[in-house]
This record gives structure tokens, sequence and C-alpha cells, in this order.
């Protein structure tokens, strides 16, 4: 999963898909025919819907509207990594060098008398030697935990869902006959993922349908 996606963006499911084949696929097949663009815009409309499907563009002021996220802010509320933990002491490297960054590492400033490229050397510098002492892999540098509160957390939250409706997680695309879904973070097929396993032949059907459908609403032939 992209950085950018997992901390910002909300494009999840049980099942990567291979953008190189499937986006070709879905623009060939698909998005070209019903007059839309690799967002999710149709006929200049932000989204289209029949009753065979659904399209919608990323959305980027999506929110939870079931309470799950305040469930999790009210966990995380009164915790804070151990005092020996790599995340803490991330965070003490990096007010040594003049980070300005809140006690939950929630609020992070860089040096402001730094140009971007010269805190850029610091932040590696200060990764590598930590990744070093605990080591750790530079995957996942700005995020490692050694004590055990993010373990604890996963643990907690790994039965818990957003409701079906919640807005987070509303797929991008949607067929309805038999619920398949896709998601995507920002515009079609980056970093996708669907909720049933399907192949290729038949991820066709499936366009082919709602190609089909669109046509039939707009009471004119299949192109």
């Amino acid at each position: 999963m992209e950085m950018g996606n997992m901390i910002f963006g909300h494009s999840r499911g049980n099942y990567p898909i291979d953008r190189d084949t499937w986006q070709n696929v879905f623009f060939n097949e698909f998005i070209y025919k019903i007059n839309a663009d690799g967002y999710g815009f149709v006929d200049g409309e932000r989204g289209y819907e029949n009753d065979i499907f659904k399209v919608m563009p990323y959305d980027w002021n999506s929110e939870c509207t079931c309470g799950l996220e305040d469930l999790i802010d009210d966990w995380w509320e009164d915790k804070l990594h151990k005092s020996d933990c790599y995340q803490m002491e991330l965070i003490r490297e990096k007010i040594k060098h003049g980070w300005t960054i809140d006690i939950s590492g929630s609020i992070e400033h860089p040096p402001q008398n730094m140009n971007f490229e010269k805190y850029s050397k610091i932040e590696d510098k200060i990764y590598k030697k930590l990744c070093k002492k605990y080591n750790l892999s530079r995957a996942g540098c700005a995020v490692h935990c050694t004590c055990g509160l993010d373990a604890s957390f996963e643990e907690w939250v790994k039965d818990k869902e957003h409701k079906s409706d919640c807005r987070l997680i509303q797929p991008n695309f949607l067929y309805k006959s038999t619920g398949f879904q896709i998601m995507w973070y920002k515009y079609a097929f980056r970093d996708s993922y669907m909720n049933q396993d399907i192949n290729l032949d038949e991820f066709r059907e499936i366009l082919k349908d709602c190609v089909r459908s669109y046509y039939d609403n707009k009471g004119k032939e299949v192109k």
C-alpha cells in the first residue's frame, strides 16, 4: 500500500488489483465508452448510478459517519509510547535537531531555518541511526513502535469495522448484482483493491453489463 494512501487515504480491500493489467481494461472497455474520466466523473458530473452499477470519484473529504473513528480517537486519547520506545527516541532526536513536535507525535514541523534538502539529510541520518540501533527495517522508519502500544491497538481494532453505509468506505465502483466493489486512491486503479477475488474475464463481463445498462438508460445503442 502506498504511504500516502496508508496515512491519508481510505482505499482498502481484501484483494489488491494489478494496476498495469486491470486499468487498461477498465478504461478501454468501460470509462471511454460511458463518457467518463479516470477520476470517476461521468458526462461531466460527479459520478453516475443506475440499477446495475455505481461509479464515484475518490472523495478527498470523506469522513467516518458510523462512529468508529470516534472510538479509535477515544482509545488513543490517554495513551503514549513508553519512553524507551523507538517512537519516543525518534521524537527526542528530531527535537534535538530543531524539529517542533507534539509529544504524541501527531503534530510535527521541521526546522524553519533549514531548506528541504538539508533537513531531509538530517532526518535520513536519524532514521539510519535508530533503525540500526533497534535492528529494524528502513521500511516504516517513521512509524516503528517497539513498546507494544501499536500492537495493542492492532489487537483491539482487528474485530471492528465501519458500518456498510459509512461514507468513509463507500466504493468507487460498485456492481450491484453481485456486490463487487473496487476502491482506489486518487484516480482509477491507483493503489486499488477489490472485495471479491474475480479474474479479468469475469471483470470484463461485469463491465459489458454496466455499459449496456448505461446506454439503456440513455435510450441509445451500445457503441
